[in-house]
């Protein structure tokens, strides 16, 4: 039976939805008052937001997830707990509430029950969480402080909150929102490919008087030392929340091509599909290629099964030849690419694509027709016989040559019969092709490249790594029947790890702010991994006075700092791979406070536009000691006598610093989705989820024709988690928990939901 709403909300709904929007908005002011940078600009994007947001409602969709992934402050601000982020959060949710008071739902009621319970339960985890502290500077590693379980809650919560409003928008229009959505994960993609661009230094060849091929060769190196790593400030311990990202887009670019009509449309869903590829690529994640072959390859099933189920009752047969055909020129593109490099992908998507065009035109090309045929396969030939002896990186022997003869076959013979109209009949050839190449290029450089390669040399060794730290997550609870049914808390790993592992703080460092009266000291503890420091502009071949005041009772032995100027982003993956100017400090033992200063030249460093180089940063190591080490202030002196570093006495408590961990990264991270449930929500919530992703499950099974496309994608990017889960967990980064948990609470109540098509 279908319940209509009124055509207008009684008074006390209106105060019901009023009320929370209001109280939304403040809290969005509240901490834009108390941000340390850009206040005046976040201020005018915001009003800007609203406007449009008033003006088009289904705009966040596009909006948020490029602000999701293109703009974190934190380096520069310090603050972590509650960012700018939070801020446009909160703001979408306050006006999508304003939103519901001028077009008021028409259809079914829905219900968001179980989700509301799951957030519920989840929110008991800041039940001790100093909420008044949210929206001032930190005084300690962010990730051992009283307000971290606010960093990991809050991104459920605004889940919450978005899927209501998602629900709310496809109630009204479930085809515009699909498409919104796809639209997002495009432009979202798209923006993250120019960012891996930006992050592997290929735009800066683009601007100057580069040569192509070097920039050709930059752009498919996938051998060198740097990863992608995104300006996710999530990241800055090694993080998977840029995994996660990739994992929540890829399946929506795809559903673009399969759901849109025009071939501009397709395009551009296809381009923001080979962005995030690449994007994958350059990651060299091992988890994240699996997890993106299971999300993408699940939807294509379901999107192959629901479709040919169509076709089956217009008494079409399953393509079991067009199937075959596709596998075998894949795994023949594989191979030769073993034996060649990337010209064997080139050449047999050319022989692919200019075969497709020639059969197309073959009643007006006649008798030239079966000449062309030859020509093309010639070209295919001779371009990977002629990298197969020109490459530097294959051996020239018998059997690798018979292997790349072999593979020629079957890329031959599979693109031939790929293309006679026996194997094609009516259907369009074109997108079949495309995908036959973009699986084949994914494929061979996903297990090909040498980066990747290099990782899966290291997989055994690795997997012995994550089991020792299992162990020593399970260690680290008391595990009484509270914990079980409860867990420990969400943000609680952390804190718990490092307390029942006193010497792994030797190895990571730590720092902490204390205060006495006006005065407050940086306490910096010894640590082989820890890099403190600031994001500040620093000019190139500059000679910079460094100045720290230092505490005189923390230094009873020798100590040696080392004080650095380097453009580097949130982490790096090789010592020799960053450009840094580095000046060793030996303080001496004494009974007085310490003035030390030190002369640090910048040269290179800051040289380029910012465009073309990664962002500069001052930074402290202080890797050997017997305790730690007391700072009263550090300042940066350029030649004009100016200081370059804000904050620099500490008064407003760790703004504008920032901490990074390059490769010591199993303190801050379970590394296991499962493991990690089950830690910080226990048994209760661990049934809950999975009783929400049976429900979820169900509801793909049962979709109506009209929303199977959005359910199987986010059915897919579910799929993808999972099988990501086994060594990963993205969702520890509130960004990504936030459009997670917003997808898959809209599937759970899309079961009772109603839609205008």
């Amino acid at each position: 039976m279908t319940t209509h709403a009124p055509s207008t909300l009684p008074a006390s709904m209106k105060i019901s939805v009023i009320m929370p929007s209001l109280l939304l908005a403040t809290l969005c002011l509240y901490g834009l008052w108390h941000f340390p940078i850009a206040q005046t600009s976040l201020l005018i994007a915001i009003v800007i937001y609203v406007a449009l947001l008033l003006y088009k409602p289904l705009s966040w969709l596009i909006i948020l997830p490029l602000i999701t992934v293109g703009l974190s402050l934190s380096p520069w601000s310090g603050r972590f707990i509650f960012n700018e982020h939070d801020i446009f959060v909160l703001i979408t949710i306050a006006v999508g509430l304003l939103n519901t008071l001028k077009k008021p739902n028409s259809g079914q009621t829905h219900t968001m029950l179980l989700p509301s319970i799951f957030t519920a339960f989840c929110l008991l985890s800041l039940a001790h969480v100093p909420l008044a502290e949210l929206f001032g500077p930190t005084t300690q590693n962010l990730y051992f402080s009283e307000t971290y379980p606010f960093a990991i809650t809050k991104g459920i919560a605004y889940g919450l909150g978005l899927s209501w409003l998602l629900v709310k928008h496809s109630q009204q229009d479930r085809k515009l929102v699909v498409s919104y959505l796809i639209y997002a994960a495009v432009l979202t993609s798209t923006l993250l490919f120019f960012i891996a661009l930006w992050e592997r230094k290929i735009f800066g060849g683009l601007l100057d008087d580069t040569p192509w091929m070097k920039v050709a060769h930059s752009f498919l190196n996938f051998s060198g030392a740097y990863r992608m790593t995104g300006v996710m400030a999530d990241m800055h311990t090694g993080g998977e929340s840029l995994d996660g990202i990739f994992l929540l887009l890829a399946p929506i670019n795809l559903l673009g091509v399969y759901l849109f009509k025009s071939h501009k449309a397709k395009g551009f869903a296809l381009i923001g599909l080979l962005s995030l590829l690449y994007c994958v690529l350059v990651g060299f994640t091992r988890a994240t290629y699996v997890a993106t072959a299971v999300s993408l390859s699940s939807l294509a099933i379901m999107h192959f099964l629901w479709k040919f189920k169509e076709k089956r009752k217009q008494g079409q047969s399953f393509p079991v030849v067009k199937l075959s055909v596709y596998g075998m020129y894949i795994i023949s593109v594989w191979f030769a690419y073993g034996q060649t490099g990337y010209y064997a992908i080139g050449a047999a998507a050319l022989g692919l694509i200019f075969t497709m065009f020639t059969y197309q035109y073959k009643d007006k090309l006649k008798h030239a027709f079966w000449p062309l045929i030859l020509m093309i396969n010639i070209l295919v030939i001779y371009i990977c016989i002629d990298s197969f002896y020109d490459s530097q990186w294959i051996d020239k022997t018998n059997n690798n040559l018979i292997l790349l003869l072999i593979s020629l076959v079957g890329i031959i013979g599979s693109v031939f019969f790929a293309n006679t109209p026996r194997t094609q009949k009516d259907d369009n050839t074109f997108y079949p092709h495309l995908a036959a190449i973009i699986i084949s290029a994914v494929l061979a450089i996903a297990l090909g490249g040498t980066r990747i390669q290099m990782r899966m040399d290291t997989t055994s060794r690795d997997l012995d790594t994550r089991l020792d730290h299992w162990n020593t997550v399970i260690n680290s609870s008391q595990w009484s029947f509270k914990e079980i049914m409860m867990g420990n808390g969400l943000g609680s790993f952390p804190l718990n790890y490092v307390t029942n592992e006193p010497d792994l703080v030797r190895r990571i460092g730590s720092y902490v702010l204390t205060t006495n009266g006006t005065e407050n000291t940086l306490l910096l503890g010894p640590g082989e991994d820890l890099a403190f420091g600031q994001r500040l502009t620093i000019k190139p071949n500059t000679e910079y006075n460094l100045n720290l005041e230092l505490n005189s009772q923390s230094i009873a032995n020798k100590t040696v700092i080392f004080a650095s100027l380097c453009e580097r982003n949130l982490i790096i993956f090789e010592r020799w791979a960053v450009n840094c100017e580095t000046q060793k400090i030996n303080v001496q033992p004494s009974k007085d406070t310490q003035f030390i200063s030190t002369t640090i030249n910048s040269k290179t460093i800051g040289a380029n536009w910012a465009i073309k180089r990664l962002p500069t940063v001052m930074l402290l190591r202080y890797k050997k000691g017997d305790a730690p080490l007391a700072i009263k202030s550090i300042e940066l002196i350029d030649e004009g006598m100016e200081s370059a570093i804000t904050n620099s006495h500490f008064t407003q408590g760790t703004d504008h610093w920032f901490f990074y961990h390059d490769f010591e990264h199993l303190p801050w991270h379970i590394k296991n989705i499962y493991l990690s449930i089950f830690y910080q929500i226990g048994a209760i919530g661990s049934l809950l989820f999975i009783i929400m992703l049976g429900i979820a499950a169900k509801n793909v099974m049962a979709s109506p024709v009209e929303q199977r496309p959005i359910n199987g994608a986010i059915a897919s990017i579910v799929l993808g988690y999972l099988a990501f889960g086994l060594f990963g967990d993205p969702l520890d980064s509130s960004r990504v928990s936030s459009l997670f948990f917003m997808l898959l609470f809209f599937l759970i109540s899309s079961r009772v939901s109603n839609t205008k098509n």
